[in-house]
């Protein structure tokens, strides 16, 4: 395989300040192999945070920061080809820092100036450790609760601005949506996608650290565990309609996935809110809509007591009904003498 770009949104070294820094040392070190003829374009998440960043800070140079890169920059964009790459800085939505808005002011700025290139760069990728969406598994998620900090600043505007693919890690797995909003599948194909698509792609990470899904949600497309195999990924968008993912084995380069997006309808999704709904396809081959409903996670343990209330009165609405039949039979009211 050749590559133009390395794109890198996940733990890195894990850590690079591990043993006063040796760890992260021995990484670079590793890596210059084919980051000295590629461009290794990086992402910061949760392991990059330590001492305000300063490793990841130092370590590398990023667009849109000078060297030795400031908290107030860790976050990019660029384009290559027909793709504007956008990548974001994830951390400081949890850390409620000023950085938070300061990232969404020019997030908001750059999608804006994004869209008016689109003839010329018509693809939009955001590159984000954290993810957005995740199934259930576990290691415990903020992106897999119904309620997600994530979601609540950045989705929307995914959305009104025409974000294509939304590519993540930090989950120790592989996962990939159909087009989906506010946690419904828009349809169940890649053809002119009515909504963004959300990749989550960490199955390859520390020793094997095992991520099992527990959930299938129907936005769901497909999944796979690092259980089974390290994966790495490959973009390859072929002109301005049409690009390809493909997912890889890393040991064996086996195909794992491999799925063909085609969009001739570049821009925005629309206006974000309820009434976006209104946009979801019906489902192939029947004349039923994709659920209305978004899914939320049960755990196992506790499904026993969400339907006892509902047995309780389907039980004592029965037992009245026999009842009043019963009753009303002139045989039994006459022994009865009712």
């Amino acid at each position: 395989m050749n590559f133009v770009y390395l794109f890198w949104q996940r733990d890195i070294a894990y850590n690079l300040n591990t043993e006063g820094g040796s760890i992260g040392d021995h990484f670079m070190r590793r890596v210059s192999k084919f980051t000295s003829s590629i461009p290794y374009m990086t992402t910061p998440g949760d392991h990059e945070r330590a001492h305000s960043f300063y490793h990841y800070r130092y370590r590398f140079s990023m667009p849109n920061a000078p060297w030795p890169m400031s908290e107030d920059s860790l976050w990019y964009s660029l384009n290559i080809g027909y793709t504007h790459f956008i990548s974001i800085n994830t951390e400081y939505f949890y850390l409620q820092s000023a950085y938070k808005q300061l990232q969404i002011d020019w997030l908001k700025k750059d999608l804006t100036e994004a869209n008016k290139l689109r003839d010329s760069v018509p693809w939009i990728i955001v590159m984000a450790h954290k993810p957005l969406y995740c199934t259930k598994s576990e290691m415990e998620q903020e992106c897999q609760e119904e309620n997600s900090y994530l979601r609540d600043s950045l989705e929307d505007l995914f959305f009104e601005h025409g974000v294509d693919l939304i590519i993540s890690g930090h989950k120790h797995c592989y996962e990939r949506s159909w087009p989906m909003y506010m946690s419904r599948a828009f349809q169940l194909n890649y053809i002119n996608p009515l909504a963004p698509i959300y990749i989550v792609i960490g199955a390859m990470g520390y020793e094997y650290m095992a991520d099992k899904q527990k959930s299938s949600p129907f936005w769901l497309a497909f999944a796979m565990s690092d259980t089974e195999k390290e994966l790495f990924a490959r973009l390859n968008v072929v002109n301005k309609t049409h690009l390809v993912w493909s997912v890889h084995a890393s040991m064996t380069n086996e195909d794992v996935d491999d799925v063909q997006v085609i969009q001739t309808k570049h821009g925005s999704f629309g206006e974000p809110g309820a009434k976006a709904l209104e946009k979801m396809k019906p489902r192939t081959g029947g004349s039923r809509n994709l659920p209305p409903e978004p899914f939320h996670f049960v755990d196992a343990t506790n499904i026993d007591y969400q339907y006892r209330p509902f047995i309780l009165s389907a039980t004592v609405f029965t037992i009245s009904f026999v009842l009043f039949l019963f009753l009303r039979h002139s045989k039994v009211r006459k022994v009865l003498r009712l």
